[in-house]
């Protein structure tokens, strides 16, 4: 079984070489692989960046591992998140204890930047104090 902790570090020095401005040429020489490999490593990286980019997730400043369990869940907003119960966020693929109160960490963040929320007469919430639809 491959070690995936390896294979990330080579992959973020890959990286970090290309930004530095190498070739893949010489990527491929420093890191004993082949330009192909080097193209796909790269390619692979991007993709990952576009696709969590566009999260929803993405501001609460989680870990990669973490943003991509949630991006991979059914959640689609960070309400929905911040309203589930630890089991339901446990119960997602690559979330543990301490990714749970890293979750958490982040919800309470995510919280304190909200504007002050004010209740309708209708009983739902406005995210500006004092506005009203009527």
């Amino acid at each position: 079984m491959p070690k995936p902790k390896l294979n990330d570090e080579r992959d973020a020095a890959v990286m970090k070489s290309r930004q530095a401005g190498a070739t893949v040429a010489e990527i491929g020489r420093q890191h004993g692989l082949s330009p192909q490999r080097v193209r796909l490593i790269i390619a692979r990286k991007d993709r990952d960046k576009e696709y969590l980019r566009d999260s929803p997730f993405k501001s609460l400043g989680l870990i990669n591992r973490l943003l991509n369990a949630l991006v991979n869940s059914e959640f689609e907003t960070i309400e929905q998140i911040a309203n589930a119960s630890d089991e339901e966020i446990l119960m997602l693929r690559n979330v543990g204890k301490v990714g749970l109160l890293e979750i958490k960490k982040a919800l309470v963040n995510w919280r304190s930047t909200l504007p002050a929320r004010a209740t309708r007469p209708s009983g739902r919430t406005s995210l500006v104090a004092g506005s009203d639809e009527g």
